[in-house]
């Protein structure tokens, strides 16, 4: 599907400060036994192996500063030109349009 669709998908990584913030957090929740924050924290060593292939890396270190980069990535891919062909058709006719104002 990533293949197939990558044009269209913005891809972050969010990333705890540290590995003892990550346990802390997940501890702090209270909803998970030792063993399933043993096995988050082995998933969360497996997935970090692979943070350099994203398009964007956040560290979480503060809940409403992480949250809004996340808004300001999604609202600069959603501006991208490669998702918007038809504002460069809107960009060719405004400079056909000053190149014919300019001209007369």
């Amino acid at each position: 599907l990533y293949e197939t669709m990558r044009e269209h998908i913005v891809s972050v990584f969010i990333l705890p400060p540290d590995a003892t913030t990550l346990k802390s957090r997940l501890e702090r929740r209270a909803e998970d036994s030792s063993e399933v924050i043993r096995r988050r924290l082995q998933t969360a060593r497996v997935e970090l192996k692979h943070w350099a292939q994203f398009d964007h890396i956040i560290l979480n270190d503060d809940l409403d500063t992480s949250f809004a980069t996340l808004r300001c990535i999604l609202a600069a891919a959603r501006s991208a030109r490669s998702r918007n062909p038809a504002l460069g058709a809107a960009a060719e006719r405004m400079s056909a349009e000053l190149e014919e104002m300019l001209s007369a």
